[in-house]
């Protein structure tokens, strides 16, 4: 009979897990990791405040921020 994980083996694996989706996220100027910090807080929240108005602009106002040129917005 298999053994259950440990915790520790756990986060570890999910830890690798994410790690890997943000290299695959990354390009050769911008680490993937802050992206996929995003993705996860927008959809926690959308769903949080599902079948609502706000869910709905969480999610259209994250894939803007994502997708929209750098080029095109105002220099900080």
């Amino acid at each position: 009979m298999a053994r259950e994980p440990t915790p520790e083996e756990v986060r570890e694996t999910y830890a690798a897990g994410v790690e890997e989706f943000a290299s695959w996220l990354s390009t050769d100027t911008h680490d993937g990791l802050p992206l996929v910090a995003t993705l996860v807080g927008a959809i926690l929240l959308a769903r949080a405040t599902a079948d609502t108005e706000l869910s709905e602009k969480i999610l259209e106002s994250t894939h803007k921020a994502l997708t929209e040129p750098h080029a095109d917005r105002p220099e900080s």
